[in-house]
């Protein structure tokens, strides 16, 4: 392994899941003595203070396939590596298109974290959806490995594609190292010490589905009137959504409180995490919450939160886009909480050292 040089390459550090595993395999891979370089597509992000200093950083200054293809011919003529690992679809393609283009050598790891079906069928325009699941059976199932972070979406791209399934490596995501705990237990703002709180955390995109969320906790509150809702995040739906609770008249217990570099120390004292999306990938924040304790109220989306809450044994599950179920599961999760050290137990087999082993497996 201490031969390999591996690039990871994604389009930026932005405050996504997806980066945050990378970060988190990469400062691992790191420690263990390897070689490991990052290449982003733009020089913008909110992790950058997250990354082992020792970690160089090359900008490529590309957004499309045609710029990704173009410009790697002149950064693989300065830069060899034995490993590639990509994130998003059209990061993927370009790497494999120009692999096959320039005759490069390193061998590319193509992980998968969308649920491709889902992907598919919130795309309105026929040649867009035409051309990504063409890339998709075409181009992307020519990478030397493909990993997929959960079942679902290993499944999801199976089904589309007709790759076969075993060929699919299953990794579930690095969703937190034993740092976590310790920023769990640094303070949060004075102002919410002595409230009782539920939380969520994500982007404020259309995926995320907040305005169910804050629906459904306008129906909460007619239950528990002194609860909080502290809402972790940013995103171009913000002042869509700040206008939506004043609507609903609950903005005196909703906070926005933008985005937070150390989540957990609030995480960890909520008295539940709640997600409302549309779909996932593996929502890695629903593992953070579980390693920490806090009690998960999610939307059965797919993929990934029946999978993580086994079936709704370690959590409840609830319809898409129901405000009143989502609402009821709410209470019952505040009411009748699952004990926090089954949560934790069941956590485990997301820390980091056990993702991480299964990438070593692949990369050797």
């Amino acid at each position: 392994m201490n031969s390999k040089k591996i690039l990871f390459v994604l389009q930026n550090l932005n405050g996504g899941g997806a980066e945050k595993v990378f970060i988190y395999l990469m400062n691992k891979l790191v420690e263990q003595g390897n070689h490991v370089e990052l290449l982003l597509g733009k020089n913008e992000g909110v992790y950058f203070n997250m990354l082992n200093s020792s970690i160089k950083i090359h900008v490529l200054n590309a957004n499309s396939v045609l710029t990704y293809v173009s410009k790697l011919i002149f950064f693989f003529n300065k830069n060899k590596f034995t490993n590639v690992v990509t994130a998003s679809q059209n990061v993927s393609v370009s790497f494999i298109i120009a692999k096959k283009l320039f005759g490069h050598n390193h061998s590319i790891m193509a992980t998968l974290h969308y649920n491709l079906p889902v992907q598919l069928s919130l795309i309105k325009n026929k040649l867009s959806k035409l051309y990504s699941i063409v890339v998709n059976k075409t181009v992307l199932t020519k990478a030397n490995q493909i990993v997929a972070v959960s079942k679902g979406v290993a499944q999801g791209f199976s089904q589309i594609t007709k790759w076969p399934i075993e060929k699919i490596q299953v990794i579930y995501n690095p969703a937190y190292d034993n740092l976590i705990f310790e920023k769990a237990n640094e303070p949060i703002d004075t102002q919410f010490q002595n409230i009782d709180y539920i939380i969520s955390i994500g982007r404020f995109e259309y995926q995320k589905n907040q305005k169910l969320l804050l629906h459904a906790f306008a129906k909460v509150l007619i239950q528990k009137p002194n609860l909080h809702l502290l809402i972790l995040g940013e995103g171009t739906l913000k002042n869509e959504l700040i206008e939506f609770a004043n609507n609903l008249n609950i903005q005196h217990n909703v906070h926005f409180i933008g985005f937070k570099s150390n989540p957990y120390c609030y995480l960890k004292q909520a008295k539940c995490f709640v997600l409302s999306s549309l779909y996932e990938g593996l929502p890695t924040v629903i593992i953070e919450a579980m390693a920490l304790g806090t009690n998960v109220v999610s939307t059965d989306c797919p993929s990934g939160p029946f999978e993580l809450l086994e079936g709704g044994k370690l959590g409840w599950l609830s319809k898409i886009n129901d405000a009143e179920n989502l609402a009821a599961n709410i209470v019952d999760a505040i009411t009748n909480p699952k004990q926090k050290e089954t949560l934790i137990n069941a956590a485990t087999i997301y820390h980091a050292d056990y993702a991480v082993k299964g990438y070593n497996k692949i990369l050797q």
